[in-house]
């Protein structure tokens, strides 16, 4: 995996008190919540981006890898780019990060719908075109 520097989207996500469990640690409840934090600041600005309208998206899966323990206080870093892009799905990844260290890597995997009608959306050209700019150069 690429260093921190070089990934293409940073969500900043503050450390609240109420995220430690009762071992002193950030439960991983919460640290699944950075990440869906990261993922739907970074989808919405790229839709957004793209200028597509009546389209959303709905998440379909979600894996997390747990690396290390984190703690309060603090801020959590979560670097988001797409991996893959679909017909009508697009795969997100994420890496957290705590003074530097990556504590958790995720994957999800985002399908597009159509606002109006509630059917699932493929991706236009325009969106697509956006998403591809927030891959990781191969």
């Amino acid at each position: 995996m690429p260093d921190q520097s070089d990934h293409l989207y940073l969500t900043p996500v503050d450390i609240r008190f109420s995220d430690e469990d009762n071992m002193g640690h950030v439960h991983h409840e919460a640290i699944v919540g950075y990440i869906a934090h990261a993922r739907v600041t970074f989808v919405d600005d790229l839709v957004k981006r793209s200028g597509v309208e009546d389209i959303d998206y709905v998440l379909v899966n979600l894996n997390v890898d747990f690396l290390a323990e984190v703690n309060h206080p603090g801020t959590v870093e979560v670097s988001s780019w797409v991996e893959k892009i679909g017909t009508k799905s697009v795969t997100t990844k994420y890496e957290l990060f705590k003074d530097g260290e990556k504590f958790a890597t995720a994957t999800s995997v985002n399908v597009f719908f159509n606002t109006k009608t509630k059917e699932t959306a493929k991706i236009s050209d325009d969106l697509k075109s956006v998403l591809t700019d927030h891959m990781l150069p191969k």
